[in-house]
């Protein structure tokens, strides 16, 4: 569920996620709604925010009176609210946890650009003169040396090739 709303939010939104607190006796009684479902401590709902791409920004804890349909007790509910936010917060019945929406920039994926190296297949003009010392053995001759073009050299007995 909390993908789906990290998918309608706008970037930089901000969501109020209120969740039973695992310590706390709201969690434990059945006759509060908080008493079924799934409690959570505040290490874990802020694991999860973070898991689903939220960053909590704040929390804070709610409802320190305990469950009770006695009608005493609920009178003084705003007295219980002081003195279990002063001497009990990390048993509060309700954890409240503000969280922002995480968009991040992605990088940007260059293609390597692959080079080819090709041997060549003909000699460039001016680069025929001095090769006979370089491997071209006995069998070697150029073509057109007599008339002072270079052209391609070539071994005795090989076949010239074409260009594909």
């Amino acid at each position: 569920m909390l993908r789906e709303v990290w998918r309608v939010l706008v970037p930089g939104g901000r969501i109020l996620v209120v969740v039973p607190n695992r310590r706390g006796l709201w969690a434990r009684s059945e006759i509060s709604p908080f008493g079924y479902g799934r409690p959570y401590s505040r290490r874990q709902i802020e694991a999860l925010l973070r898991d689903c791409q939220f960053e909590p920004r704040g929390s804070g804890e709610a409802l320190f009176m305990p469950p009770t349909r006695s009608r005493l007790l609920l009178r003084g509910a705003r007295t219980w609210e002081g003195i279990g936010r002063r001497l009990w917060p990390a048993f509060a019945g309700l954890l409240v946890v503000e969280a922002e929406k995480q968009v991040y920039r992605g990088n940007l994926v260059r293609e390597e650009r692959v080079t080819r190296s090709f041997r060549p297949l003909f000699i460039p003009d001016g680069a025929t003169t001095g090769l006979s010392g370089h491997g071209l053995g006995s069998g070697a001759t150029r073509r057109g040396s007599a008339s002072g073009e270079t052209g391609p050299v070539r071994r005795s007995g090989s076949t010239p090739t074409t260009a594909r």
